[in-house]
């Protein structure tokens, strides 16, 4: 009997149309798991823990479960995963890359909005009860060149949430090719392009080549004291470099949903700088998310227990995304 390890919750309706469309599946919580089990285990939904973190049972699975053949992640980053042991072990790993693709471009577009307009100083007068129209540095989107790195679902959602503002969005990926949404696409060695660009958003995952990606020399291409946007991964920038760039006024200021290190250290300068919004990885949470995430499992646990195959969303452990 196939079993399957739930660390990810299905709502009440989604765990009857498993069982019922798959009465011999075996369906284990975190809470019914022993040591013994987990050389049993083929599939595994989640990874979280019922806090915050990596569930004991994940990290046991992923790295000695002798069945495990399939992962289906909660989300879309991969990059903390032993992707070379996986792929020398057989095991495919499918992400929810799409799922939070809106709300993580709501939330660029918040960031962009809070500066443009004084927002995030106007909130701090209000804590203060201090009515103040002094607000500096106040502008509009309208006719600004925006560099969108990594053109995936994330990138493309950013896009397209912009095209209501008479902006220019440009795209960078590896291979430079015409997509939806982006007034032009580059490649890595164009970036001298876009040394004028306003806006320097970066969704990108995390591999080799974007590890450290975003350092002083990249970040001293640009002439128009841009705004820095993450909402990819942290470790893509070296943070130093960031810090220095925002002291130097190289930008004008950052907005970070992730950053190298997470939690950020609490005597990090990024937390007292008056041109930084921190988030805390938050970007991609939505509503209703079970039943959401269960649109892209179902139809995958349907394919794999009836054809050995994944439906959607599975990813390259090479590539790593």
């Amino acid at each position: 009997m196939t079993k399957l390890l739930l660390l990810q919750k299905l709502k009440n309706d989604d765990l009857k149309e498993v069982r019922d469309n798959f009465p011999d599946l075996e369906l284990l919580t975190a809470d019914q798991m022993t040591d013994d089990l987990v050389d049993q285990i083929e599939i595994l939904y989640g990874q979280f823990s019922k806090g915050q973190g990596l569930d004991p049972w994940f990290e046991k699975l992923v790295h000695g479960g002798k069945s495990l053949k399939w992962i289906q992640m909660i989300s879309a980053g991969i990059d903390f995963l032993p992707l070379a042991e996986l792929a020398k072990r057989g095991v495919i790993v499918s992400n929810m890359s799409g799922l939070h693709s809106e709300a993580i471009s709501e939330n660029v577009l918040a960031y962009m909005l809070i500066f443009n307009r004084g927002l995030k100083k106007a909130l701090e007068n209000q804590a203060k009860q201090v009515w103040d129209l002094g607000l500096t540095g106040i502008k509009q989107l309208q006719n600004k060149k925006i560099v969108i790195f990594g053109t995936g679902a994330i990138g493309s959602a950013v896009a397209k949430i912009l095209q209501g503002f008479d902006v220019t969005v440009i795209g960078v990926n590896r291979h430079g090719t015409e997509l939806p949404y982006f007034q032009q696409v580059i490649t890595h060695s164009q970036l001298d392009q876009v040394a004028d660009a306003d806006y320097l958003i970066s969704d990108m995952p995390l591999t080799d080549m974007t590890r450290g990606y975003f350092d002083s020399s990249f970040f001293h291409l640009f002439k128009n004291k841009p705004i820095f946007i993450n909402v990819g991964r942290g470790p893509s920038v070296v943070e130093k470099d960031l810090i220095s760039a925002l002291k130097d006024e190289t930008l004008s200021a950052a907005a970070l949903d992730v950053v190298e290190h997470e939690p950020l250290d609490a005597d990090s300068p990024l937390w007292q700088m008056e041109n930084v919004i921190i988030t805390p990885h938050s970007s991609a949470l939505i509503e209703h998310y079970y039943k959401k995430s269960y649109q892209i499992f179902g139809p995958n646990l349907k394919s794999y227990l009836t054809t050995g195959k994944l439906a959607i969303n599975q990813v390259s452990l090479k590539e790593g995304y």
